[in-house]
């Protein structure tokens, strides 16, 4: 097919919100919606010149093959090359493991089974990934294996046949987006199955325009068209925000907008004459070499910083990724895609290449050293005294052994603190029934992607209390949870649903929770979540890059003004719920006067933002008794706070 300036244009409208996206900027929190852009741009390209390849009898599956790698590889190799060295300068002992990880699924292709796999409530936040973003790729390239074979395969059938199939496979892959973005929603953003819509999106008004070229040549019609599609790109990235579920139906506008303006080209029209633009079009030609440098440079840099990146530090950053972009594009991506390597010569190169990197990757992989004496897997999630099994696998496996004691309830601030009661010199035998994000409250509960987890949560919680209540041999049962219901999406409490945290419904159901408890001869007490601070920052990491880098600890402590918004809410609530209920303030034991320790005598007790990891919950429990002080609050006749 003929160049298309715009399509550059077009490609630059979609990287900018994608890097400023990672950057943090909040006017492009949708920023991410690029990629959206960039599946349905590369449907339509591909489609295109395997359309005019076929037709014209020279088209071959290894051509096409070899063609696409000198097009992703040259550049990605050396992004890979020089993260190698950074991350092994850079990157904590256990953040080395899964970064070998995610080199060798990169250069295969297959890095969004990986990134699926991680996502979960306890990963680590996704800016501090430095090759996240490859996810992208991933998709594309196992859509791009199929492809052509689907097409070679069934081109005897007429082209007209070959569009059928691929509208039917378009709304089957649809429809399976919609339901998994609300059933499985990390699914859904990371696999072809999902994804492939998009692509086709691009690939069949390609068939379209081949079989149908277009009729009319009218300027009005593609200026408007255009102008329509551009217009609803730009109110995608203004009204879509982070909770927008992508991909689904939501998205639709943004990909028509993508579709009108890859159709309705007119180069002459005010559109892809502005898309055309030589400075815009640079953007578009190293799009590809900036959207693989922005993400490591970002997140190497988050890795390195103790408290945090300033907006203007992030600003050079961008400025350097961006001149790493200008560089590999013209000195590796662009001549290796020119052909300055013979086919011999350049499948040679990669395969070397490749072997070379991923050896090294398995030595990261496999890399057991220690930081000054801190374990490699310091930094692992705390799931309690079971593991997983407590929160995945149902109370069933964890709930009512003959001889508990004390039942731990709530969701992962509760799990944290097993350790601590198991660690502590005062022994209590305790059960752990926990569930992330659900808090211990009856007929209350946070909504989150999936549609189902609110009647889950509740319904997880009074299966437990039933229980508590049931069991005569329990004395003791404790409450801990974030006590925060401010996270943006409805929560549903006495079966409705609310916008906003309705404190005083949510109070009534404490105080419900702790009656129907203590009604059946049980004692209760309220343990709070240990306090975070401002958002991504990770006194975890800071911690553990002090000691590495043998900086004062004190330069993670936070101040109590400085808690972040979760905190103040979860506070707020059981400060308004203390007067007739016992409560264990756990700040009272890490923070001195205003000033919150993230270590106590050396001791790093984070492993994020606000979890005690499995070292610092059993640091805790041994260095203040834990348990003495439950026992002590839980039956002293008063609820004053300790």
């Amino acid at each position: 097919m003929k160049y298309r300036a715009d399509i550059d244009g077009l490609r630059a409208l979609a990287i900018l919100p994608v890097i400023f996206f990672h950057a943090g900027f909040g006017l492009f929190d949708s920023g991410f919606l690029g990629v959206d852009i960039f599946f349905v741009v590369s449907g339509f390209l591909i489609t295109s010149l395997i359309l005019k390849d076929i037709s014209l009898n020279r088209f071959s599956v290894f051509n096409f093959y070899e063609r696409r790698a000198r097009r992703l590889l040259p550049a990605l190799f050396l992004v890979c090359i020089v993260s190698l060295p950074l991350g092994w300068l850079v990157l904590l002992p256990s953040d080395l493991t899964e970064f070998g990880k995610s080199i060798i699924t990169t250069l295969t292709f297959s890095s969004n089974f990986l990134f699926w796999q991680q996502a979960g409530y306890f990963d680590i936040e996704s800016d501090l990934k430095p090759l996240l973003h490859t996810w992208s790729l991933a998709v594309e390239e196992q859509f791009y294996i199929l492809y052509p074979l689907f097409l070679i395969l069934f081109w005897k059938f007429g082209l007209k046949r070959v569009l059928s199939l691929l509208i039917i496979i378009f709304f089957i892959s649809f429809i399976v987006s919609n339901w998994a973005a609300f059933n499985k929603p990390a699914a859904n953003f990371y696999l072809l199955p999902t994804r492939g819509w998009e692509i086709l999106a691009g690939a069949i008004p390609a068939f379209i325009l081949k079989i149908y070229p277009r009729s009319f040549k009218s300027y009005a019609i593609n200026s408007i068209l255009s102008l329509i599609g551009f217009v609803l790109i730009i109110a995608s990235f203004v009204y879509f925000s982070p909770e927008t579920l992508s991909p689904s139906f939501k998205i639709l506008p943004l990909i028509l907008g993508t579709v009108l303006i890859l159709i309705f080209f007119d180069e002459s029209s005010p559109l892809s004459k502005f898309l055309s633009l030589k400075p815009i079009v640079f953007i578009g030609l190293i799009s590809y070499s900036w959207y693989l440098w922005h993400l490591p440079v970002l997140a190497f840099a988050k890795n390195y910083s103790l408290t945090g990146i300033s907006n203007q530090s992030i600003f050079l950053l961008i400025i350097l990724s961006f001149v790493l972009a200008c560089l590999s594009w013209k000195f590796v991506e662009k001549p290796i895609r020119d052909g300055i390597l013979s086919k011999k010569n350049f499948i040679l190169s990669v395969s070397a290449l490749s072997l070379s990197i991923i050896i090294f990757s398995f030595f990261l992989i496999f890399n057991e050293k220690n930081i000054n004496n801190i374990p490699n897997d310091y930094l692992k999630p705390n799931y309690g005294i079971k593991d997983r099994e407590c929160n995945l696998k149902g109370i069933e496996e964890c709930i009512l052994g003959t001889t508990t004691e004390l039942i731990l309830w709530g969701d992962s601030y509760a799990m944290h603190l097993s350790q601590a009661i198991s660690s502590s010199s005062t022994k209590i035998s305790h059960t752990q029934v926990t569930k992330n994000t659900c808090s211990p409250v009856i007929n209350t509960s946070k909504t989150i992607s999936n549609v189902q987890f609110a009647d889950e949560c509740i319904n997880f919680n009074n299966i437990v209390l039933n229980s508590i209540i049931a069991n005569t041999k329990i004395k003791y049962v404790i409450l801990s949870s974030t006590f925060s219901f401010d996270n943006n999406r409805p929560i549903k409490i006495n079966s409705k649903y609310f916008d906003d945290s309705n404190n005083v419904l949510i109070q009534e159901n404490i105080y419900k929770t702790i009656s129907k408890i203590e009604s059946s001869g049980k004692k209760v007490l309220i343990i709070s979540p240990t306090p975070s601070t401002r958002a991504h920052y990770d006194p975890a990491r800071c911690s553990l890059n002090a000691l590495k880098r043998s900086i004062s600890p004190e330069i993670c402590f936070f101040n109590k003004k400085d808690y972040s918004k979760k905190t103040i809410n979860g506070y707020n609530l059981l400060k308004a719920v203390e007067s007739n209920s016992k409560i264990l303030w756990i700040d009272s034991l890490i923070c001195e006067k205003n000033i919150c320790r993230t270590m106590i005598d050396g001791q790093p007790i984070y492993r994020d933002n606000g979890h005690l990891s499995t070292y610092g919950s059993d640091f805790i429990g041994r260095k203040f008794n834990l348990n003495k002080i439950i026992l002590e609050k839980i039956n002293s006749n008063d609820r004053d706070k300790i």
